[in-house]
Parts: C-alpha cells; structure tokens; sequence
C-alpha cells in the first residue's frame, strides 16, 4: 500500500462489530462526532446541516487538531486508547479556566461518519501544517484512507464534511439533541447554521425545577434528551457559577445504581449561591458546614424531581408488561391481579436498575406460580354445598379472610369466562369436537357436578388405556380396544368403601361436534363403550355409570340401562348443561359478594388503568 493510501489491519467483519453501535444510529453518530471535538479541547463547533439528503454536513472545531503523523498513529488503529496515550483530562491548546473530563474511551467515535455515508473528508490542522484525508467504505479492511494534500495553515482544529446520502434527520431534532447533553458548558458554543444553540432551542424538553434556600430561589434547569445514551456522561447535575463549569456529579454517585432511567436527563443549577464556597483551584465547593448544607437541599430538590422522572417511567414500563400479559391477567381474579401489579412494583424498587427485558420475564414467572395456586381448595369448600345450604355456606365465609373470598371469586370469573368461551363455540357448525371442544372441556369436567375436580381422567384414549392407565386393572383383554371414548372420569373419592379394589361412579363424556344433532345412533355408541368394559369385568356391574353425550339438538330421551338400572345415558345440549354450571357460579359469586361486601375488582391502578382499555378483540365481540 502505497504512503498516501493507508488503512487498518482487520477484516470487514471486525470493523463492523467494532463500530455497529455508532454507525447505526444517526443520533448518536452526531453526538460521538461532536464529543471527538470535546475531548479535542475545543471551544466552539460550528455546524451546517442540510435541509434534505444528498447534500453536504460540514462539522468544524477549534480544537487542538492532529499533524498528519498524529493522524497517521490514531486514525488507522481499532485498539486505540484515549484514555492510556492522553488521560482522563481534556487538554487545551488555549488558555483557559475550568476542568473538562474526556468522554471518549477507544476514539471510536471518528468513524461516526459511515452512519450517513461511506467516505468522508477530514482536515485537520496543527503547529503551522494542514493535512486532508479520505476515508472510504472497503470490503476487505472495513476502510481505507488517502491523504489527500499537506498546505500551510495557522492555528488549530478539525474540519469533518460528507455527503449526507443515509440516516437523514432534520436539523431541529439534531439541535435538541445536541444541546441535552452540551449545554451544560457554558464554555462549549456549537453553531448550526448559523445559530448558536441556546437552552431556548429546546422547548419542550426543558423544564425550570423550583428550589428555595434561605428565602433565595436557585435557579435549576431540567433537560431531557430524546434518546438515551449509552453512558451518562453529559448527563448528572453540572453546577454553573456566572459562565464558569465548577463541576458535574454522575447519576451514579446521586442515585445508588439507577442509572437506566437518568440516561436522558441532565439538571444544571445556574446559581451563585455558593460563590463564597468555591474552594482554590475553583473546581469544587468547600466543605464547610454552611457549603453541604446548600448542596445538600438542592441535591434534595433535584432528587425529587428524578423520583417523580421515575415513577413515571417505571409506571409506564408497569403498564406496558401488563398490556403484553392481558390475557393471562385478564383470566386471574382480582385478588392474583393486584398482587402481580405489586410484584412488579416491588421489584422495581427492590431492584432498580433492573431493566424492562428482565422484569417482564420475571413477571410472566410470577404469574405461571400464581395460575398453580388459584384457591381451588377454598373453592371446593363451597361447591359440594348446595346453594340452599345458607346458614352452613355463610358460616364458612365467615371464616375466610378478604384476601381468601376474593381468591375464590377469581376462581369463580375464570369459570365464568370458560363458559362463555364453550357457549360461543358448542352450537357453531364450525367448531371442531377433537382441536377445539375437547381441550375446553378438558379444563371443564366441573361442569358435570362438584364431584368431577379429580384430575383422574382419559380423554380420547381407547378402551386398553382406560383400563390398564384409568381403571388400574391388569389381565384384561378388550376386543375392540381401539374404540375411544371422548372423556372417562373417575369422581372425587371413588374407590368403594366397601372394597379397594372396586370404584364406586364414573363418568362418561361423548361431544359432537358444533350444531350436530344427537340420535339414538350417538346414544348407543356409549353405551357400547360402556357395557364392553362391564362385560370383561374392567368395570363392576355395581359401579354407578353417568354418561353425558352433548350435541347442539336432541331427538332420543335419557335411558337407564345394567342388570341394575345403574347406568344413566344422558344425551343433552351443550346450552343446557352450560347454563346449570353457570347458574351456580353466580350464585356462589353473589353470596360471596353480599357476605364479604366485596366485589371482584382489582385495586392495582396500573392494573385497573389497563384492563379498561379495550384491546381490538373487544370491538368484536
């Protein structure tokens, strides 16, 4: 490669790994292009940005410029250290007053450019030489550079310019951002245009914090950038004394780690309050008692104000969790509901810089525990009563806690919901009995009586299966075994009192699909089912046998068949046996609403806020 055209010794592939985080966004790619003035000691940057794509940005600074070996040693190297060659402190070729920190690391930030086009120009100028250079897009290198011409030239500083062809962006929004976290100097003037941006150029993203001292007022400017940084370099509290930058305190050291949600603010207190306080190299404040006093009530008013930025921000990451589980809290009861709501605000206080990625996923964790603890216990306690049953069923309220009622009544509204969602699909010509009913179902055997909460139970299985997985019987051959009946489910406390080894009820389910009308041919298919496993001794012939076979009409009549008259085939209609289980859900509900004066409402405000909303499915229905 010859001396003018010179370039790193990496792969494409590096070069872009290297650099995705500031060639990918135009913001930040201005803001690191800028900050290389800053660390450059730079006192003004002036800007020209276009008004549309395809026409020339031109950045250029005062700062302390590079000669072209400078230049050759920094610009080529991916593993460049600002930090090891030059230090912590920003060097200035100009006599000036004041400490400024550097906020580059590695120099990343020169390739800032390839955000909006791949090559650009830089001229850079330094003890009496000027020296320009091209930086091109490569395939092989990730770049390469060409040094385009040395003249004579006074002074110093860096002059950047490109065509902007990508990531446009209109200059007021550059102006905003670029003033959020560069403001805070007031020995840092950067032009655009023509303009000097000034705190008034921000608009709405400038907010005035009142806060009284001694009967003075301090004066204590809130700036919020659009975007978030990557670091919180420009952002904390700066404390400005006349035109002077006495200091700046990082969120880090202000609020215990929760850096995240500061990311887009910065405070500075413009107030000469403490200008007795300045202490020799006028970089700090002293520590006398008077000095941490003031300090101390202002930190107080910004803190204020940052714990209200983050309760807004956190109810708003709250709500957006909630909205990405709705339907999973939707179908909790009130009492599961509110406690996720306070999960969520518990962690977030608890763990504060925890971000939005891993507290949903914690949420969606608690909620999976919460579901496998619904109260059902609670729940069965009243629902082997019979609702007449007043005096027993208030005596056992009675008993219950708020927190335990309001449990049950969520039990009771998810029930609810799974009715609805079976009587909108049972008598649809469309619904299909094996993908569609059969899981509801499956979720439903209560419907059938009190008594079916067990989760012993075959569902489509053949008829070996009920025997040998369902009925624990061995030696038993079944000649149509292939036979599978839709549901085969054995009752709370089954097993014979008399003898172990016999059961004393079962229950048969058969479901026809959405609209179809159920015969004497349907009624017989059980009954075949059920006098196969009776006739091979799978099933005593003393055993009591209900058998439900649901469609949406009926034209046979219930029949009580067995040497015993103990087995009742019933066929009926979905809409039937629906409304007999719903019928008693509400009258639960109620009773558990007029003996505990409660309702079924979650008292979360994030949670009530957004169930309210209706979501496009509600439209709908």
């Amino acid at each position: 490669m010859a001396r003018n055209t010179f370039g790193p010794e990496v792969t494409e592939k590096a070069f872009k790994e290297n650099t995705k985080h500031i060639v990918s966004d135009p913001f930040n790619a201005i803001i690191e292009l800028i900050s290389n003035s800053w660390d450059a000691g730079a006192e003004k940057i002036i800007i020209t940005w276009p008004d549309e794509r395809g026409e020339e940005v031109i950045l250029e600074d005062n700062g302390e410029g590079m000669t072209e070996t400078e230049f050759r040693e920094i610009y080529p190297k991916m593993s460049y250290s600002r930090l090891k060659v030059k230090g912590k402190e920003v060097y200035f070729r100009r006599k000036r007053e004041g400490y400024r920190e550097a906020y580059g690391k590695h120099g990343k930030g020169r390739f800032a450019p390839f955000c909006f086009a791949d090559s650009f120009i830089v001229e850079t100028w330094k003890n009496g030489q000027s020296s320009k250079f091209k930086i091109k897009r490569d395939k092989e290198s990730g770049f390469i550079i060409e040094l385009v011409e040395t003249v004579p030239k006074e002074d110093s500083g860096t002059k950047i310019y490109f065509k902007l062809n990508e990531n446009y962006r209109d200059s007021e929004k550059i102006k905003k951002e670029i003033g959020a976290r560069f403001l805070t100097d007031p020995l840092f003037s950067i032009t655009i245009n023509g303009k000097k941006i000034e705190f008034d150029d921000l608009e709405d993203n400038l907010d005035e914090i009142p806060c009284k001292i001694d009967n003075e007022t301090v004066k204590i400017l809130k700036i919020k950038s659009n975007q978030k940084s990557r670091n919180t370099h420009f952002h904390g509290v700066t404390w400005i004394l006349g035109k002077r930058r006495i200091k700046t305190t990082k969120w880090n050291k202000i609020l215990d780690g929760r850096i995240e949600e500061a990311k887009q603010y910065a405070y500075v207190i413009h107030s000469d309050i403490l200008k007795d306080e300045l202490n020799e190299t006028m970089s700090d404040f002293s520590k006398s008692d008077n000095s941490i006093r003031i300090q101390n009530k202002i930190m107080g008013c910004i803190k204020k104000s940052v714990s209200k930025i983050m309760a807004e921000e956190r109810n708003n990451i709250k709500k957006k969790i909630i909205t990405d589980n709705l339907s999973h809290i939707k179908a909790m009861g009130s009492i599961d509901q509110d406690e996720v709501g306070q999960f969520i605000s518990e962690l977030q206080e608890v763990r504060t810089a925890i971000n939005p990625t891993d507290l949903k996923a914690a949420t969606e964790v608690f909620i999976k525990i919460k579901q496998s603890k619904n109260g059902e216990k609670l729940f069965h306690q009243l629902n082997k009563l019979t609702i007449k049953d007043f005096d027993i069923l208030s005596e056992i309220l009675e008993k219950w806690t708020i927190k335990e009622a309001r449990v049950v009544l969520g039990l009771i509204r998810s029930r609810l919901d799974l009715i609805e969602e079976l009587e909108l699909k049972c008598d649809n010509p469309t619904t299909l009995e094996l993908q569609e009913l059969q899981p509801l179902f499956e979720d439903g055997l209560w419907i059938f009586g009190p008594e079916y909460e067990s989760i012993e139970f075959t569902s489509n299985k053949s008829l070996t299966t009920v025997v040998i997985s369902l009925l624990k019987k061995k030696g038993i051959k079944i000649k149509e075994s292939r036979l599978r009946p839709d549901f085969v489910v054995l009752p709370d406390s089954a097993i014979s009192f008399h003898s172990c080894n016999e059961i004393d009820k079962i229950l048969f389910i058969e479901l026809k699909r959405g609209g179809f009308k159920v015969d004497l041919d349907e009624r017989t298919q059980v009954e075949k089912y059920i006098n196969i496993l009776v006739n091979e001794g799978a099933i005593s012939e003393s055993t009591m046998i209900e058998a439900y076979v649901l469609g949406s009409t009926v034209v046979c009549e219930e029949v009580e068949v067995g040497k015993r008259k103990n087995i009742k085939i019933i066929p009926m209609q979905y809409h039937k046996i629906l409304d007999k289980a719903e019928k008693r859900l509400l009258n639960l509900r109620k009773k558990i609403e007029e003996e505990k004066n409660i309702k079924d409402e979650p008292t979360d405000p994030a949670i009530k806020e957004t169930l309210a909303q209706k979501t496009i499915v509600d439209y709908y229905k």
